[in-house]
């Protein structure tokens, strides 16, 4: 790993971590380049990849000086990857970029508006879609509205309760204030709490107990999704994974992630709260699950009993010409 320069001057840096990221990685770097806001530098970050990363990413970076690429000699996790980049930040904003994610080119134009506007707003984040592996849309997110009370425990409370399924840890690619937010997200970032998949939603929530968010209306930001199972989920509305209810291990993981999101802060009763109602609802689901399997499995034993006795008669029936 060598040093890399990053500017002082520069109103934003732009942190991209990616491991064997050669599919839809130009399509990623190339929606930044086309940002009608152009004060920015892109530090991509290469978790020691072993595929075309390096090659697509040096070929950027001889085009746009504003792009910079650093290898890591070992993959140091996902987590500490994150947390390297947002460490080389001496620019006023700062947002994580997936690899294989678009924006269009207004996004950066338009929350770093939001930011400009007012320095007691800390993070801004935009409406979203979901597109496939071809870049084919698959789904609109209802729109984060609901997190804009004046009442911050009620900003709380709707974040800890909105279903996962509605796109809430997305939030986790904000525009940021670096003055304010840095520290607390470097802390937890650091933490024995940051644990995938249950990070991402504990570090906003403890975003939302700190700091002021803002939100940008219009849907300027695309989330890749590959897993083609989870594709079809997000394609039947009023659907859920069935983790988001019976996985009560990760809810316990969760619940302790926000408990630590949550500490010296006004909403740590709020939060303990939510979470005591979450654990129980789980509970109750999970019971109600367990209840419905054992009956799906009982009427297919019964079925097929049913099936053997009446085979067996007339397998006797037979047998007594």
């Amino acid at each position: 790993m060598t040093n890399l320069e990053i500017k002082n001057s520069t109103t934003l840096l732009i942190g991209m971590p990616v491991y064997n990221g050669e599919n839809f990685l130009k399509y990623s770097i190339e929606s930044l380049i086309k940002q009608s806001f152009t004060d920015w530098e892109l530090l991509i970050s290469d978790n020691a990849s072993s595929d075309r990363t390096a090659e697509i990413c040096l070929e950027y970076a001889k085009k746009d000086k504003r792009i910079k690429y650093i290898k890591q000699r070992e993959n140091i996790g996902a987590a500490r990857n994150f947390t390297y980049l947002l460490e080389q930040a001496q620019s006023n904003y700062f947002m994580w970029a997936a690899c294989d994610d678009i924006w269009e080119e207004l996004y950066l134009e338009k929350t770093i508006l939001h930011l400009n506007s007012s320095t007691e707003i800390d993070f801004v984040f935009c409406n979203l879609e979901l597109i496939d592996k071809d870049g084919q849309y698959l789904k609109s997110y209802p729109n984060f509205a609901n997190f804009l009370s004046s009442d911050k425990h009620a900003n709380v409370m709707s974040f800890l309760l909105e279903p996962e399924p509605f796109g809430k840890s997305n939030i986790i690619y904000s525009m940021y204030r670096v003055s304010s937010t840095r520290d607390y997200l470097v802390n937890f970032l650091h933490s024995e709490y940051c644990i995938y998949p249950v990070s991402d939603m504990a570090i906003i929530c403890g975003l939302f107990c700190r700091y002021n968010f803002a939100y940008v209306p219009d849907v300027l930001f695309k989330k890749r999704i590959l897993d083609p199972s989870y594709s079809k989920i997000m394609n039947k509305p009023n659907s859920y994974p069935d983790w988001y209810f019976i996985d009560h291990k990760l809810l316990i993981e969760f619940a302790n992630a926000i408990s630590y999101a949550a500490k010296n802060t006004d909403f740590e009763e709020t939060c303990r709260k939510v979470i005591e109602y979450r654990l129980l609802l789980n509970k109750s689901y999970e019971q109600y699950f367990l209840r419905i399997r054992f009956r799906d499995v009982f009427h297919i034993i019964t079925r097929r009993f049913k099936w053997y006795i009446s085979i067996k008669k007339r397998i006797n029936k037979i047998s007594t010409f």
